[in-house]
């Protein structure tokens, strides 16, 4: 997850934007551009599928998501949600883009982070992985 220039870790705000318009934090998985794909951090929580099956996930939310993957070229986007029991992941593609897939993917901060931060590397890994 680097920037373009290979400086670092980075988030998609500090790449070349157009003036026209600002588009809001999200990280990267690429150690190229035009880039692989987008990690686009949400904090807030999910329905259950039972409940709503859309879980929550507003138009808003991939809208957005839809933004990145248009600005940069993304063929893989992921919305990345708080672990929440009755969830489960989703993946499809947007109906203008066919190229460009979006996943709802969850990851548990429920878990003791700073004693268990392997396992949360891992699970971020995987997520990243299958992006």
């Amino acid at each position: 997850m680097m920037d373009p220039s290979g400086k670092g870790y980075s988030t998609i705000s500090s790449f070349p934007r157009s003036n026209r318009t600002r588009l809001s934090r999200a990280w990267v998985a690429s150690q190229t551009y035009p880039l692989e794909s987008v990690i686009n951090t949400m904090w807030k929580c999910l329905r259950p599928d039972k409940e709503k099956p859309n879980n929550n996930v507003g138009p808003g939310d991939l809208y957005q998501l839809y933004a990145y993957a248009k600005r940069y070229g993304c063929p893989n986007n992921v919305l990345l949600y708080p672990k929440v029991p009755g969830v489960t992941p989703k993946s499809f593609t947007l109906d203008a883009d066919a190229d460009k897939q979006v996943r709802i993917e969850m990851v548990d901060l429920g878990r003791d982070l700073w004693r268990e931060k392997d396992a949360l590397i891992e699970e971020l890994s995987r997520i990243v992985r299958v992006a």
